[in-house]
């Protein structure tokens, strides 16, 4: 039985297409998985940095919030209109910034949980700015019933220099307890206002009591004074000094009564904002924090799988070269090394060479008898039948041979 040849099947064009062809599928392969690892590559990187400007934006949040206390501090402590309006207009900056940045975080967020949290510390924030610029506008109201106070303090004590010098009180019989006690009731008038003023940056409780009594001791004195005068002009300054005090008290209540609504603002929305603000933005770093690390290491280890990709495809593309190498060495190479070591021989005038095998049994037996006649014409015909037996079935054929050896390809038996 006849051995079966795969190889002396294929024509060579056929061979050198397929290896042609698969170094173009090898180079292709090589260059759609770099675009394969490039590309996660890429996507690892970009959410590595995604995250990682997610916690640089959650730590500027912290910076702004920061920014926020400061200003509500500075707000509590402000001495003028002028101070309280510049850090009013400073914290309507801090809350916009905060605001931008939080929407950004809102948009930078992958998690849904993270996202509600972000969303949850801006709603905060919002609460948190709104409530200071409420303290800040109790503040300014506080200085100006303050300017208010003071205007009454110098209308008391202009008032009361008008009584005292007075030509007709220095007339007087009991000139001196009158005097005295119009000093005691400008002792209590100033007592009222220390009060207020220790309200004011201490709020101490007990002030209002203080602010209280001394009203009532004041409004006692001049009643007194009042009583024991019975001169018409003095009557009626005392009368006027009289008339100042309920003014004076009326604005002292406005002050506490406005001191302690800053004071509720501070301790029921201010102070539990703050903290829950500050615990969920604690929170939101931290986690922030791990998934930018998370994600780090996720590209990390991407990088090391690229590179090890990388590695094996080369390996197996330089295997499968080598391997195509040696195909076409062994299935190209070598067929065409025999033909031209066949041609030399005929060339040099040796027409004693094996014969070819080919597709069909009887081209296998003849096919180099129409090239032998071709190259040695002179060689009688007789001659070459006895040295080949079989060639007289063979001249059609070997005529056919030199027209389809064009087109045939012919392979050295081996």
């Amino acid at each position: 039985m006849a051995r079966f040849n795969f190889s002396a099947k294929i024509r060579i064009g056929t061979k050198l297409g397929l290896s042609l062809g698969l170094g173009v599928v090898l180079v292709a392969g090589m260059i759609v998985s770099e675009q394969i690892n490039s590309n996660v590559i890429e996507a690892l990187v970009a959410t590595a940095d995604k995250q990682q400007a997610s916690v640089n934006e959650s730590t500027n949040t912290e910076v702004l919030m920061q920014k926020a206390q400061i200003a509500g501090r500075d707000l509590r402590m402000a001495q003028s209109a002028a101070q309280v309006d510049s850090l009013l207009v400073q914290l309507q900056q801090v809350g916009r910034e905060a605001d931008l940045l939080l929407s950004s975080l809102d948009a930078m967020t992958v998690t849904a949980d993270q996202r509600q949290r972000f969303n949850d510390i801006k709603e905060f924030s919002t609460s948190y700015i709104a409530a200071l610029s409420d303290i800040g506008s109790k503040r300014a109201a506080i200085l100006s019933l303050f300017k208010k106070l003071d205007e009454a303090e110098t209308k008391w004590t202009r008032s009361m220099n008008i009584v005292v010098n007075s030509e007709q009180f220095s007339f007087l019989s009991n000139m001196n307890a009158t005097d005295s006690l119009i000093r005691e009731a400008e002792s209590a008038f100033k007592d009222a206002r220390t009060a207020a003023w220790r309200y004011f940056v201490l709020s101490e409780s007990s002030q209002v009591l203080r602010i209280a009594g001394a009203a009532d001791l004041a409004t006692r004195k001049l009643n007194f004074a009042r009583r024991d005068v019975t001169n018409d002009v003095v009557s009626r300054g005392i009368d006027g000094l009289s008339a100042i005090v309920p003014e004076y008290i009326a604005i002292l209540k406005s002050i506490t009564d406005t001191i302690d609504l800053q004071n509720r603002i501070q301790t029921e929305r201010v102070g539990p904002t703050e903290v829950a603000a500050r615990l969920l933005l604690d929170r939101a770093v931290a986690v922030s924090t791990e998934l930018s690390d998370r994600a780090t290491h996720d590209a990390t280890a991407g990088v090391a799988k690229a590179n090890r990709i990388r590695l094996a495809v080369g390996l197996a593309v330089t295997l499968l070269l080598i391997g195509t190498a040696m195909f076409a060495a062994l299935a190209i190479g070598k067929p065409i090394r025999r033909i031209g070591e066949v041609l030399m021989r005929l060339a040099n005038g040796n027409t004693s060479v094996g014969y070819l095998r080919s597709d069909n049994r009887r081209d296998r037996q003849c096919g180099f008898v129409h090239l032998r006649r071709t190259r040695d014409r002179g060689v009688d015909a007789d001659a070459n039948r006895g040295r080949h037996p079989g060639a007289d079935g063979c001249g059609r054929l070997g005529r056919r041979a030199g027209i389809e050896q064009r087109s045939r390809r012919i392979a050295v038996d081996r």
